[in-house]
């Protein structure tokens, strides 16, 4: 798949301490794509133990931050963030009324959680990226 300036790219990822740029994987996949596409959703769930435990949605057009929305901090048990993340994807991908030409998911549980979205050819092209 040839990426060109007005594609739309989804980023779903785990993060341990929220940066706006470089810090990882995930971000450096994000800083990657700024300046080549159009659009990128960026949707970041925070892992039980990071210190910020609000899930995200930014979104980026031609490379710069367009909005971005937050969740409540959740707490408890650290079953209920892994329950959670696949709801609050839904929900971020509502909020950002898109269809999608790539989406990149760094781990298991978040590209299950896109998988529906796949079917339903709102992401045409799935990768599953892992470390």
């Amino acid at each position: 798949m040839k990426i060109s300036k007005n594609h739309r790219v989804l980023i779903v990822s785990h993060f341990y301490k929220r940066t706006l740029s470089g810090g990882g994987p995930p971000q450096e996949i994000r800083d990657y794509f700024l300046p080549i596409v159009d659009t990128i959703s960026y949707i970041e769930h925070p892992f039980p133990y990071a210190d910020d435990r609000r899930s995200s949605l930014t979104i980026y057009r031609q490379g710069k931050l367009q909005k971005q929305f937050f969740t409540p901090a959740l707490r408890g048990p650290d079953f209920l963030f892994y329950i959670f993340d696949p709801i609050l994807t839904f929900y971020f991908l509502l909020r950002a009324p898109f269809k999608y030409d790539l989406c990149v998911a760094l781990d298991n549980l978040n590209t299950i959680s896109v998988l529906p979205f796949r079917k339903a050819r709102i992401v045409k092209k799935l990768v599953f990226y892992t470390i």
